[in-house]
Parts: C-alpha cells; sequence; structure tokens
C-alpha cells in the first residue's frame, strides 16, 4: 500500500510541476475567450482523404465534382466506375494491393483511394498537372501512352476539373 501512495504522490507532484511550467511558459491557453474568439477548421471529407499526402483537398474535390457532380451513387462505365471518385473497378484489387483494401461505398475509404492515386499521378508527372489529371482518367500507363503516340493531355478532362475546381 505505502509503494501505490508513492507513486501516486509522485504522479501528482508531477502533474502540478509540468502545469505550473507549461502555464508560465504559454503553453496553456487563456480559458477565458469567447468562443466568437477561437478559431475553429471543420475538416471536409476531403481533408481527411489527402491527411498525410501532397495532394491537395481541393484537388481531389475537384476530381469528385468533375468525375460525378459528387454523387457517392454514381455509376459509370456499364457499373464498373462507381462512387463519387469514379473508381474503375477492374483495377480494385491492384489498389487494394497498392494503397490497401476499401469498400468504393464507402466515400472516405474511396477518397484516400483516389488521393492516394492522385499522389501517385504527381510522382509520375512531376510538375505537370495537365497529365496528372489526365492519368487519373486513364491511369498513369494510359498517359503516357497519349504522350507517346502525341496526343498528350486530355483537354476535355483537364478543363472539366479546372472548371469544377474554380467553383469550389
Amino acid at each position: 500500500m505505502k509503494y501505490l501512495e508513492k507513486l501516486t504522490t509522485i504522479f501528482f507532484s508531477a502533474l502540478i510541476a509540468f502545469l505550473l511550467v507549461a502555464s508560465s511558459r504559454g503553453l496553456i491557453k487563456d480559458q477565458t475567450r469567447s468562443l466568437s474568439e477561437v478559431e475553429v477548421k471543420v475538416l471536409t471529407l476531403y481533408d481527411v482523404c489527402v491527411e498525410g499526402t501532397l495532394v491537395p483537398a481541393a484537388r481531389l474535390q475537384a476530381h469528385a465534382r468533375a468525375e460525378s457532380d459528387e454523387l457517392d451513387s454514381a455509376i459509370g462505365d456499364g457499373g464498373l466506375s462507381r462512387s463519387r471518385f469514379q473508381l474503375y473497378e477492374v483495377y480494385h484489387a491492384y489498389r487494394a494491393e497498392k494503397y490497401g483494401e476499401y469498400d468504393i461505398n464507402d466515400p472516405a475509404q474511396a477518397g484516400r483511394t483516389a488521393a492516394l492515386f492522385i499522389q501517385d499521378t504527381i510522382y509520375a508527372f512531376p510538375g505537370d498537372p495537365e497529365m496528372q489529371m489526365t492519368a487519373y482518367r486513364w491511369g498513369i500507363e494510359g498517359a503516357r501512352q497519349r504522350v507517346a503516340d502525341g496526343r498528350g493531355p486530355d483537354m476535355w478532362y483537364v478543363e472539366r476539373v479546372m472548371n469544377a475546381r474554380a467553383r469550389i
């Protein structure tokens, strides 16, 4: 019993010392500020999906708007492209192996997978956002093939994404 009492005393002494030091150094904020003075950022689905990537949330949202007008129930390509991100499910196994298993019907999981793919397009075409956007639509190898064939970026799709981004 004495050991537990000593341990408790040491713990609370350390806690009080920490709070005193933190308070004197300004690490503990003044709790008397009104709510109107407190800055609050509400995270969107897109903010959560791009966490830890180099993809801006607005970029992911622009693709979602361009692909499906942000409808989670969107279905294209005869049922093969699904969700607001229109992920082509023929490549589900490949993406699941590369980025982790995901549920196409879960917007957060599908969005995370889309964000990781966009990041890969950025790595594949550094400094070339038009080809990055093209690669989202055609796949990285499909975009490279467009370059090899002399067709270059899919300007119809690039403009669609850019217009969607301008509305964010």
